[in-house]
This record gives structure tokens, C-alpha cells and sequence, in this order.
């Protein structure tokens, strides 16, 4: 939200601010196939339950452990 903010008021050097700490996220959620990586740390997070129907697959256990590193930092 303050990306989108600061990009509509015309700070880009704030929206820079704000979206470099994110790109190790976005990178993270894109080493695997989708949505595995992305419902793995929505789960983290509390607010879905990690689950996935064949033949989507769930993100492994090294990417994982990434993701709620990287989310803890956050």
C-alpha cells in the first residue's frame, strides 16, 4: 500500500524505499511454480490453510523455510 501511495503522490524515491525491501519476497515466490510458493506464505501468515489440489504442487521445504525467513524480516 505505501508503494502505490507514494508512486500516486509522486515520491518515487519513497516508493523505491518501500519496494526494495520486497523484492526478496517477490523473487521467492516465483522460484517455484505457482501458486505453491504463494499459498505457502499466506499460510505462514495465518490467513489460509496451505493446502493444493493435484497437479498443482506445494512449495518445498528449502523454499519454504525461505520464504518465512524473508517474512520475518518483513
Amino acid at each position: 500500500m505505501q508503494v502505490l501511495e507514494a508512486i500516486q503522490q509522486g515520491h518515487l524515491a519513497s516508493a523505491r524505499e518501500h519496494w526494495q525491501p520486497l523484492l526478496p519476497l517477490i523473487e521467492l515466490l516465483f522460484a517455484e511454480p505457482n501458486p505453491g510458493p504463494l499459498k505457502a506464505a499466506l499460510a505462514h501468515e495465518g490467513w489460509i490453510a496451505d493446502e493444493l489440489r493435484l497437479p498443482m504442487t506445494p512449495a518445498s521445504a528449502p523454499l519454504r523455510a525461505q520464504i518465512e525467513q524473508v517474512l520475518r524480516r518483513l
